[in-house]
């Protein structure tokens, strides 16, 4: 079965229960309902916080669509619930097109071309000040490139909380060792998207997400929550993320998300840069440290 559209339908936020649903639908065809539970207490926020963080609800949205899209990768991605800027768009074009790479290189199909996300002609919305005090937030997967991050964020004295998608073994291990505050977020897949996996032509391979990028998002939303992070540590990169104002939009958050994609890959964790130590992380952006942390090479 073919269908022409994929279709983000809707969006909504429960406090009550610290939940995120989204769901997305092919035209014509089934429904998904994908919910992401944050564990943390519901806390009275600012309009403005409240406005930003919807903005960060919508990328997430745009973003998590990907693993029910290439159940059947139609030409027409839509949006029902909010219009998609330009902007927004072509950073989503680029996001599904990268992401999805080795799932089209596997199943020998080109997505170059392929598709197009409707956009609207309006520009992106204008920033929000919102007034976020310092503080690191590392993204823990369990393996050593998050321990040598926030091991030597610790020791160059940088405030820090852990971020974690799901609560398997090796994240459990790291956290409790660490000894640092952390956030988690528990993501419960849609069970129609396995019958929909199931049903597919054997010959069809379905590879795994771009999900560093996607759990960079989450990251955002979870430490703007608290109200209590700047995100990711200080560098060039992420001083357009966050002005000397505290501004914020989704503009920044695409050109910061953008950004830390180029930091994925096998690079040393610890790099010299002028005299200090850059640390870098999968999906993170760097951090400069004393000269006392330099490794010599």
């Amino acid at each position: 079965m073919q269908y022409k559209e994929f279709i983000f339908e809707a969006y909504s936020y429960d406090p009550a229960v610290s939940t995120l649903s989204l769901r997305y639908r092919f035209g014509g065809g089934p429904r998904f309902e994908e919910k992401l539970i944050f564990n943390f207490v519901p806390q009275q926020l600012s309009s403005e916080a409240s406005a930003v963080l919807d903005r960060i609800f919508r990328l997430i949205f745009l973003m998590s669509g990907v693993s029910y899209y290439k159940s059947f990768v139609p030409p027409t991605l839509i949006s029902e619930s909010f219009p998609v800027d330009r902007v927004t768009a072509g950073f989503l074009h680029k996001f599904y097109e990268k992401g999805l790479a080795e799932f089209a290189f596997r199943n020998r199909i080109s997505l170059h071309d392929h598709f197009v996300i409707r956009a609207s002609g309006d520009p992106p919305p204008g920033p929000i000040a919102v007034d976020l005090p310092r503080c690191t937030c590392v993204p823990v997967g369990g393996g050593k490139d998050s321990i040598v991050t926030l091991e030597c964020l610790k020791g160059g004295g940088e405030p820090l909380i852990l971020f974690s998608l799901g609560d398997a073994e090796p994240i459990r291990a790291c956290i409790a060792a660490a000894g640092l505050p952390f956030i988690r977020v528990q993501r419960r897949l849609d069970c129609r998207l396995f019958k929909v996996n199931e049903a597919v032509p054997t010959s069809t391979i379905n590879t795994a997400n771009p999900w560093s990028l996607k759990r960079t998002s989450l990251s955002i939303y979870k430490t703007t929550y608290r109200l209590a992070s700047r995100t990711f540590p200080c560098c060039d990169r992420c001083r357009k993320f966050r002005s000397p104002a505290g501004s914020l939009n989704i503009a920044n958050i695409i050109e910061f998300s953008a950004a830390a994609m180029q930091f994925s890959g096998n690079r040393p964790p610890l790099v010299r840069t002028d005299g200090a130590v850059t640390v870098r992380n999968a999906g993170s952006c760097s951090s400069h440290l004393p000269r006392s942390w330099i490794r010599q090479s």
